[in-house]
């Protein structure tokens, strides 16, 4: 169901009320690109209020896809000013759900959707926008190949959408799906330039499905190449650290790591996992000790009141076997874990984002969806009796 109108300024409330965390804001050049100048200082110092929606929605948008800020920050004066802008919500929402920084932007991210879905009401309101709608809410209820589904279909209409470029990759690197991560930017690259902002962004994100892919040298060439175009480029920069670690030298990974301190630590969505890459030598190298503080200072750090995101924990989770198998005291470590694990466990439960559907019926429900947005009546009906029979009816119960 879709929010009233009345309850628009209480659903944005929600977006606003954590205190934003401090960082490092590095320099940029998409400042020169837009024309709006450099940010320096704290990393999520928002967009000034004279920044048009349109290019604070591509800076913002720009810096995400580098993994250098979270749109959070900076969009947040320009929805302060523009309450009603949409696609704001939508890049906000999909960064939390996506990227989060703390447990808590996963939580934030379904009142940005509540936002979103009562904004598609206007009239103004283009298919495109509608169909990511579509895709946040089938993301934020945990249906990730159906959000998928729907992001592949924005980029056969306009495979230029960035936003829906990023989401299919990032969605198919959390479903591990290594053929997509490497397919869904082959099939878009022809139908961009190198002028073209961001160009260097799609080469970063080939460089990690070459990698992931096992194709070490090509994608070190690539990684080198979009780090080159962009200097900031972040992404690009954990791609390169993935292709150390999975030539199986240690001090050279470390040596790198270390050479390139700076890039760590700029509060963006990727701080904590870069820390991570970085402690994968360090394991190899015996450095447990260093590892300890690496957790307790950037992964998971001791002392933060919100509860860490499900990407730190994993990360913290995968350091924890790795140090109990070479016989490393991790007993602290493992009780953190249960604890933060349980909770968010919980709010996963309570907020219905975990589903048992059948994979090929969710993609019949997927299919269902895109249709009726385009409007295709027909293939609507077809769609969504082959996914009731393949299981979301099952039980006598449909399921969302």
């Amino acid at each position: 169901m879709l929010l009233p109108r009345h309850r628009l300024p209480r659903a944005a409330a929600l977006l606003r009320e954590r205190a934003p965390l401090l960082a490092r804001r590095q320099m940029s050049l998409l400042g020169a690109i837009f024309g709006i100048g450099e940010f320096e200082g704290k990393r999520e110092r928002a967009l000034r209020s004279s920044t048009t929606t349109s290019h604070a929605y591509d800076l913002a948008l720009l810096e995400y896809v580098a993994m250098n800020a979270h749109p959070k920050f900076l969009l947040q004066k320009v929805l302060d000013d523009d309450n009603r802008f949409l696609m704001g919500h939508v890049l906000v929402a999909t960064s939390q759900c996506l990227s989060p920084l703390v447990h808590q932007d996963s939580i934030d991210a379904a009142a940005s959707l509540e936002i979103a879905r009562a904004l598609t009401e206007e009239a103004t309101t283009t298919a495109n926008e509608k169909l990511h709608v579509a895709a946040l809410d089938a993301m934020v209820f945990g249906r990730f190949r159906e959000a998928a589904a729907v992001y592949e279909t924005i980029l056969l209409h306009d495979p230029q959408d960035l936003l829906a470029q990023r989401c299919a990759f990032d969605i198919y690197v959390l479903l591990g799906d290594t053929k997509n991560i490497v397919s869904t930017i082959s099939r878009r690259l022809p139908s961009w330039s190198p002028n073209d902002a961001g160009f260097s962004h799609m080469i970063g994100m080939q460089a990690y499905g070459l990698q992931a892919a096992g194709r070490l040298d090509a994608a070190e060439v690539l990684a080198e190449k979009a780090m080159s175009m962009h200097g900031n480029d972040r992404w690009a920069f954990h791609t390169m650290l993935h292709v150390l670690e999975a030539r199986g030298n240690p001090n050279h990974g470390a040596s790198y790591a270390l050479q390139h301190k700076d890039e760590f630590d700029n509060g963006g969505p990727l701080e904590q996992h870069l820390y991570f890459q970085w402690a994968l030598y360090l394991i190899e190298l015996g450095r447990y000790d260093r590892i300890e503080k690496f957790l307790d200072l950037y992964i998971i750090p001791r002392g933060q009141q919100e509860r860490h995101s499900v990407r730190a924990l994993s990360d913290a989770t995968q350091l924890f076997w790795r140090l109990h198998f070479v016989g490393h005291d991790v007993t602290d470590l493992q009780q953190r874990l249960v604890s933060e694990w349980q909770a968010i466990s919980e709010d996963e439960r309570e907020g219905r984002r975990v589903t048992q559907r059948p994979q090929s019926a969710q993609s019949w429900n997927a299919y269902s969806r895109v249709v009726e947005s385009l409007g295709d009546s027909s293939a609507v009906r077809d769609a969504q009796g082959m996914s009731y029979v393949l299981g979301l009816g099952q039980g006598g119960n449909k399921t969302n």
